[in-house]
């Protein structure tokens, strides 16, 4: 017969003493080390929309941008201090201007990156979009109120402040 043995190994109590003090002792260090020491780090943020600054100049010169709601969204890699950044995602935008074009057509722009100081930018995933420009055009439409299904003791006389609108 083959006799097994009951006993358990146990771990010694100044042993598990030990362990449980290194383990709250490396956190309070990786806590002060993220926050004290505030080292720097490289981060992407994903999804930016791409704005357009210069619609107004150039709709002055008679040219409109068509394609604005269909411009891609742009990941950028960053690189700064940890503090900065987690403060910062929010105010890093992605930017093309318009206003120096003076033709239609489909025009190259290049998407510049804005980031707060002590934030740099070191890549992005669109540099450049196609800005469709199309000749722009004024119409004048009238404004026309009426007032549908409403018994004719309850109308209203309703007048607009502008007989016509421009678009």
């Amino acid at each position: 017969r083959i006799m097994k043995n009951d006993k358990k190994k146990q771990i010694p109590l100044e042993k598990v003493k030990t362990i449980i003090l290194s383990v709250i002792v490396s956190i309070i260090l990786w806590v002060a080390i993220i926050n004290v020491v505030n080292p720097d780090v490289t981060e992407t943020i994903y999804n930016i929309p791409i704005a357009t600054t210069g619609l107004s100049e150039l709709r002055e010169k008679g040219f409109v941008m068509t394609n604005t709601d269909s411009l891609p969204q742009c990941n950028v890699k960053v690189r700064g201090k940890r503090k900065n950044i987690i403060e910062s995602k929010d105010k890093i935008t992605a930017v093309i201007n318009i206003s120096d074009f003076n033709k239609s057509g489909e025009i190259l722009a290049a998407v510049n990156i804005n980031s707060p100081t002590g934030i740099s930018v070191e890549r992005q995933s669109v540099t450049n979009v196609i800005a469709q420009i199309e000749n722009g055009y004024e119409k004048q439409i009238p404004i026309v109120i009426k007032q549908e299904n409403v018994p004719y003791d309850k109308v209203i006389e309703s007048k607009a402040e502008n007989e016509d609108i421009t678009i």
